[in-house]
């Protein structure tokens, strides 16, 4: 996986960005929905749950919990429903169920359209 890549957060494609400069809101390809989120993003909010799931006291803490407020942190409560169980989903396989990125992705999209050939997703 391109580690600039952006994840639809609403059908799963994976796409790149325009240009290796292009920075801001990204709209998907194939759906056209504009909640986005680039991989290393994500994998950032999962170590960021990791840690506060880890370091609560009694070691629980609702997974919708932990997903809210590191979207509050990063300003990203604007992500309707769906896509904020999706990203929700994603990161609960990352930090509680030690997944891979493309594992959890693999999971949360099971029927997600294969965006080129060049990306694999192993299991």
């Amino acid at each position: 996986m391109h580690e600039r890549e952006f994840l639809c957060l609403r059908c799963g494609y994976l796409f790149p960005p325009r240009k290796a400069d292009t920075i801001g809101v990204r709209q998907c390809p194939k759906c056209n929905n504009k909640d986005v989120i680039q991989l290393p993003e994500i994998e950032e909010m999962a170590e960021l749950a990791r840690h506060l799931m880890e370091t609560t006291p009694l070691g629980v803490v609702p997974v919708t919990d932990t997903a809210r407020a590191i979207m509050l942190k990063k300003g990203l409560l604007r992500y309707r429903a769906l896509q904020t169980l999706n990203l929700e989903s994603l990161l609960y396989k990352i930090a509680k169920e030690n997944k891979t990125l493309p594992q959890a992705i693999k999971e949360v999209f099971p029927d997600r359209p294969s965006p080129r050939s060049d990306i694999s997703v192993e299991v």
